[in-house]
Parts: structure tokens; C-alpha cells; sequence
């Protein structure tokens, strides 16, 4: 079915959205603070019954000319017709372009729900200009980051997270360097990629026997929320995120806003769209 006529079938059903007073997305909106368990079952007591859908490769959003909402698979397997959509990370309800294109960014603000374990290099700024998300690994794409990291620390402020999810030793190495008792060796270290031995007692670095070495588990968590599967990941300081390394720091913090939610429907679903 070609997809104007699809729409056209589905519009004539629309009904006029009413936002009720006790809007359970708000509600659920503003437990953000609250893990991702908890804010479920909030949500969820509003609901009579739940359905597992069969797994699509994504969603369109659009706006019909006669104002209504809807949501197509791009499976064409399903419509939401009538759709209203709500950005949970963002809080605010996605029914324009530019709140569609606000999705796609990391909400630094929800970052600091999190105790994260984090190396600061740089100025000494506010908020950092980029927030990288590194493994310690000798991976080549780590490396090329870290030398990056170490050659543009006059300019920018880099706040890296340990995260040691990528095996056991790497997830040691993490502990070992974040809690050191020497912080300011452990930082140079990773920026080196000097990452220590934790096989023994003998070879890892002395650590702090008060340190919160939980919070490189806890990091844990974004590799879920970001649907993270490569390091490092990088996120600017107004959202925009990269997996893998820059070809250069400086043109990564300079280049314009991405609008990803912008899109040729032609190249969703092929042919046209007439």
C-alpha cells in the first residue's frame, strides 16, 4: 500500500487529542530522578493491560495536514494513529520538528543522577565541553581519543567516565584507576594509556580503602539508557553524541546542531510517496 493512501485511510478516524489534567507521561515525566524500575510501575499503574509488540527496525513520526499525529513503523507493520509522543529523557512532548530533533540529543541533565566515576582534564569551567564515555582499552580508536583528549586539554574541559564494561580486567583497570590513592598519577596514566597491572596486589596501583568503587558499576547504567555498544561515545557539551573517535576535536565542538530527525520518507520506505 502506497503510503499516502495508508495515511489518507487513517485520518479519517482521527479523533481530537484531549490532555487530561492527571497526564500520566507528565507524571512519569517528572519521576526522572527515580531509576528506570521504579518510573515504570509508576506509569504503569495506569494501565489495563500491557502487550508485547513484535520488534520493528524504527519509527516515523508525522503531522497529517489536517493536524493530526501519527506514527508508522518503518516495517510497515504498524500505525499509531491519533499519536501523541512524549520524550521521557527530555520532559517535554515531541510535536514539532525541532523537539523531534531534540530527542536525538543526551540530556546532560540527566547525567547527574548518576555518581559516576570521572576524570576532569582541562579548564576549569563550569560544565565540560565534552563528556566521553571510555573504556580503557588499547583499542585503536581509545587510543587516538585519549591522544586527543591529552593534546587539546588547554582548550577544552573533558570529563571522562570510566567504564568498565567491556570485560573483567578492563572493569578492574577502571576500580584500580578511580580509586587510587594517588588521583593525580591514575589520571595521567589513563591519558597515557599506562593502564596498571590489577592481576596482583603487587603490580596494581594502592587504593583508597574508602573509595566507591561501586560507581563504576553504576555506570553501568548508560551503556543501557544510551543504547551504548561502542567506545568511546562522545557527548558534546549542547547533547550531540558520536560512537568512535573524531577526526578532530575541534571540528567535532564546531560543527552545527545535527537535525537528525530530519529525513527523505523516500529513503525510509523507497519508491515515493504519492
Amino acid at each position: 500500500m502506497r503510503i499516502k493512501s495508508m495515511i489518507a485511510a487513517l485520518a479519517l478516524t482521527a479523533g481530537t487529542q484531549v490532555i487530561a489534567d492527571d497526564d500520566p507521561l507528565a507524571s512519569f515525566a517528572n519521576k526522572s530522578g527515580q531509576n528506570q524500575t521504579a518510573n515504570f510501575l509508576a506509569m504503569a499503574e495506569n494501565a489495563e493491560w500491557f502487550a508485547k509488540l513484535p520488534p520493528s527496525q524504527g519509527w516515523v513520526l508525522m503531522k497529517l495536514k489536517n493536524g493530526t499525529m501519527m506514527m508508522v513503523d518503518t516495517d510497515m507493520r504498524f500505525a499509531i494513529n491519533g499519536a501523541e509522543l512524549f520524550d521521557l529523557r527530555h520532559q517535554q512532548r515531541v510535536d514539532n520538528l525541532d523537539a523531534a530533533n531534540q530527542s536525538w540529543l543526551v540530556n546532560l541533565n540527566n547525567l547527574d543522577h548518576f555518581d559516576l566515576p570521572v576524570f576532569t582534564y582541562g579548564p576549569d569551567k563550569p560544565k565540560a565541553d565534552f563528556t566521553v564515555l571510555l573504556a580503557p582499552t588499547n583499542h585503536a580508536e581509545i587510543l587516538d581519543t585519549l591522544s586527543q583528549i591529552k593534546d587539546n586539554q588547554d582548550k577544552y574541559r573533558f570529563d571522562v567516565v570510566l567504564m568498565g564494561t567491556v570485560s573483567q580486567t578492563v572493569y578492574e583497570i577502571s576500580v584500580n584507576l578511580f580509586c587510587a590513592e594517588d588521583r593525580v598519577e591514575a589520571k595521567e596514566r589513563l591519558l597515557n594509556a599506562d593502564y596498571p597491572d590489577t592481576s596482583t596486589e603487587e603490580t596494581r596501583m594502592p587504593m583508597l580503602p574508602t573509595c566507591e568503587h561501586s560507581k563504576v558499576a553504576d555506570a553501568f547504567a548508560l551503556t543501557h539508557l544510551y543504547n551504548i555498544t561502542r567506545y568511546p561515545y562522545i557527548i558534546r557539551h549542547d547533547g550531540a553524541a558520536i560512537a568512535g573517535s573524531p577526526r578532530s576535536m575541534e571540528e567535532l565542538y564546531n560543527l552545527p546542531a545535527p537535525k537528525h530527525a530530519e529525513l527523505d520518507i523516500n529513503a525510509i520506505f523507497g519508491g515515493d510517496k504519492k
